[in-house]
């Protein structure tokens, strides 16, 4: 059967309705795409009512970057901020093991040798006492997700929570959004 424009030497098939499917199937897969990555990227520009008050001194360990638009920061740099908090963890019983209290103050554990600091987030303790502490680290490469640490006996309305999963960590186990 010879088609109008001419038919085709090599015998293969122009079937109208075959290509047709073929560009169904190519749309369909196109439009899931865009679902998935939208439902991936949900929410990472909305701003964050339920985050605690900021309290505290705040200490920059890096220079301030911009924030991310993805919602949670990828693997490395979760893992190099929980650093940032077990090193802090340490550096407080040390200064609790001299001064039999917490401190609130960063920079003096800093300057005394005991703290280290590499991730770039901006790491603030929000309560500190003789029996307890709790820090938040947020900013940095971070993006908009957060990291939450705690050490004694914090009342539950004083535990700092993650800022975009409301996460809060077992005692003196760092928590990020996006950790499993």
């Amino acid at each position: 059967m010879v088609r109008d424009g001419g038919g085709d030497a090599t015998g293969q098939d122009n079937n109208p309705v075959r290509r047709s499917v073929w560009i169904d199937v190519a749309f369909l897969v196109v439009v899931l795409g865009v679902i998935i990555a939208a439902a991936l990227f949900r929410g990472a520009s909305r701003t964050n009512r339920g985050a605690p008050a900021e309290a505290g001194p705040a200490w920059t360990t890096g220079p301030d970057a911009r924030r991310s638009s993805l919602p949670f920061a990828i693997p490395g740099v979760r893992d190099a901020v929980k650093g940032d908090l077990r090193n802090l963890v340490t550096a407080e019983e040390v200064f609790f093991s001299d001064s039999v209290r917490y401190t609130a103050d960063l920079s003096s554990l800093e300057i005394l040798g005991r703290l280290s600091l590499t991730s770039g987030a901006r790491i603030r303790v929000v309560w500190a006492t003789q029996v307890g502490w709790a820090a938040v680290a947020e900013g940095g490469r971070l993006g908009s997700a957060s990291c939450v640490v705690r050490i004694g006996p914090v009342p539950d309305s004083l535990r700092p929570r993650t800022r975009l999963q409301q996460r809060e960590g077992e005692e003196g186990a760092p928590r990020c959004d996006g950790d499993p």
